[in-house]
């Protein structure tokens, strides 16, 4: 079988090798569903952290219906 083209990847194979920068006590979003949100909201428009946090507002059940978000949205 031969391997994917990058067109073809999916987010968590392209962004999986990602170093997660946070300290490990502030990590209660897997980071994954941080760049969905963020990816997501750039998408819908969003052109600031401050834009970001609206859309997650705006957004929030259907955030949480398809993310891994155990403790809500993140917050700023």
């Amino acid at each position: 079988m031969s391997e994917p083209s990058a067109g073809s990847l999916s987010l968590a194979e392209h962004f999986g090798a990602l170093e997660d920068p946070r300290v490990e006590r502030t990590k209660l979003h897997p980071l994954m569903s941080i760049i969905v949100i963020a990816l997501c909201a750039v998408m819908c428009g969003a052109e600031s952290w401050d834009e970001i946090a609206g859309f997650e507002e705006a957004k929030e059940t259907w955030l949480q219906s398809v993310l891994d978000l155990p403790y809500g949205i993140p917050s700023q």
